[in-house]
């Protein structure tokens, strides 16, 4: 259970869902946010409008994409990689490493087709800087 997570305790859950979900409130363009952690841990999601998501499922997989994506770019030679994007022809899902000092995570971004991959990456990246600064302050 989230709440038995001692490295991620339910008063740092509500802090996160509350940021995940001002920002997918605040950004027309962002669908949904999903923070898990690197090994597939689902720790933090905004609700989704209008439709029904498994979060455990897109935590495990976030992951396993942020982590399959790490290794290919070890493997061509660009050690390091930040994070990647999915293009679907309805938007664009972007993952995002975030390491502090004591929680590898995942960051998902799901954008719809009214952003492009510069807003999706902007968005997400100050997202994800929102989220470590506050992770690397709650310890």
């Amino acid at each position: 259970m989230l709440g038995e997570n001692l490295a991620f305790p339910p008063t740092l859950k509500m802090k996160c869902d509350s940021v995940l979900n001002d920002f997918a409130s605040s950004e027309n363009h962002l669908s949904f946010l999903s923070l898990s952690t690197a090994d597939g841990y689902s720790l933090s999601h905004s609700d989704p409008a209008h439709v029904e998501l498994n979060f455990r499922r897109i935590s495990a997989m976030a992951s396993s994409f942020a982590g399959i994506s790490k290794e290919l770019a070890r493997e061509t030679h660009h050690p390091a990689m930040e994070g990647s994007i999915i293009e679907c022809q309805t938007g664009f899902l972007v993952c995002r490493l975030l390491k502090t000092e004591h929680l590898d995570a995942v960051l998902l971004g799901v954008f719809n087709n009214e952003s492009n991959h510069g807003i999706a990456l902007w968005t997400l990246n100050n997202i994800a800087k929102s989220i470590t600064d506050m992770l690397n302050v709650y310890k």
